[in-house]
């Protein structure tokens, strides 16, 4: 059962990405919104408060998962319970390890606002009782309704409170911080990174040289199925077939693949479109993108948000960004291979710039500038010796039942 999980590589601390931190930091809404689950009983685990509850330790003080934290609060969900009644012990894994480390951020933004002096005012407190959507009119409207309110339970509505003004030196500190102010200087030189743009024809040479044959004769019953509208497994294409030979054992078939690259490599030059045609699955375009260096999400014309297949993004290095933003156009660069044994050919189809994503770029930035602020924060958090993580172990031993 917990060889299924694939949880082995979470025993290290996982590098902190923009993407992974955006889902993790803002937890204000989420542990809000997670105190109507309360009542949800969490049949496996019936510890209390003594210290094999303790998932690990942030500047010594235990991380329990108890009743009114928000590791507590934002594990009871529906999903949860749904995970944990279909037996889908990833998704269970997943939704734990979110909630931990929602109280970890919590916890260091909880010091802080202690350190600035921030309290929680009667007034603030019941302010952020009525915009929370807690006790929203059934309209859908999500405003404050006063006949909800009063039908809840009064030891609901009891515990809701203590728990908001719990958090709300937190709501505070987490609303500040993403509201940072940006200067009007920073914002222009963000922008200007989009504006540096060119466009590129690719194509690949990798599955698709697979022999005909040698994928026919290939037992692909271990493939996953599409299912149609009756619920019938539908036969997997060719194509289909030799992505998952390749994804299966790309070393096996790389003579294939380097034999029709080496192919392609000279008729790419001749003519790069009836090259793709007959080497890969044709040309991928992407018209007037920009050179994003540091592969920032909030240039959005960068080749790293622009490619449809993402073989281009995937195969970019800084040598091989230089070359293609300082090449003339018409030119068509060596092939690139990439991680799965397939080759990537680029040809450069205009250098002209275009300078259209600037302005929306320009406004967007002050808007991630606060989140980015945010994941500054919490990888510094989550990555200190501050904190102690001993959440793999304990979520085996005591979750699961075993270690392995």
């Amino acid at each position: 059962m917990a060889e299924d999980l694939k949880l082995k590589e979470n025993k290290k601390k996982e590098p902190w990405t923009a993407k992974r931190i955006a889902t993790t930091v803002v937890i204000a809404v989420l542990a809000l919104l997670m105190v109507g689950g309360l009542s949800y009983v969490i049949i496996m685990y019936q510890q209390d408060h003594d210290d094999s509850n303790v998932f690990g330790y942030y500047k010594g003080e235990p991380i329990r998962y108890e009743a009114g934290s928000v590791f507590y609060n934002t594990v009871n969900n529906s999903d949860y319970m749904s995970a944990y009644l279909s037996g889908d012990w990833s998704s269970m894994y997943s939704i734990w390890y979110q909630a931990y480390q929602n109280e970890v951020v919590y916890r260091a933004l909880a010091d802080l606002a202690k350190q600035a002096g921030v309290s929680s005012p009667e007034e603030l407190v019941n302010r952020l009782v009525i915009d929370s959507g807690l006790y929203a009119s059934e309209d859908g409207s999500k405003t404050f309704d006063e006949e909800v309110y009063k039908a809840t339970a009064p030891a609901n509505r009891t515990a809701t409170y203590n728990y908001l003004k719990k958090i709300f030196p937190y709501y505070v500190v987490n609303t500040d911080l993403q509201t940072v102010v940006v200067s009007t200087q920073e914002s222009d030189f963000v922008a200007s990174l989009s504006e540096n743009t060119r466009s590129f024809d690719y194509f690949v040479v990798g599955a698709n040289a697979i022999p005909d044959d040698v994928a026919l004769e290939f037992d692909h019953s271990g493939m996953t199925l599409e299912k149609d509208a009756d619920g019938k497994d539908i036969e997997p294409t060719l194509a289909e077939i030799k992505a998952y030979m390749l994804s299966q054992d790309s070393g096996k078939y790389s003579a294939y693949i380097d034999l029709k690259a080496l192919q392609a490599q000279e008729a790419a030059k001749a003519d790069f479109s009836k090259a793709a045609d007959e080497y890969g699955d044709g040309v991928v375009t992407l018209d007037g993108v920009s050179n994003n260096i540091g592969r920032s999400s909030v240039v959005m014309n960068g080749i790293n948000n622009s490619d449809p297949k993402g073989y281009l993004a995937s195969v970019l290095t800084d040598a091989l960004v230089k070359e293609l933003y300082e090449a003339e156009e018409g030119y068509v660069a060596s092939p690139v291979k990439a991680s799965d044994g397939s080759y990537v050919f680029v040809k450069v189809t205009s250098t002209a710039s275009d300078d259209s994503w600037t302005s929306l770029t320009a406004q967007l930035y002050p808007y991630y500038a606060g989140q980015f602020t945010m994941n500054d924060l919490a990888s510094e958090v989550m990555n200190s010796s501050d904190f102690q993580d001993n959440f793999y172990e304990k979520f085996l031993q005591i979750l699961i039942g075993s270690v392995e």
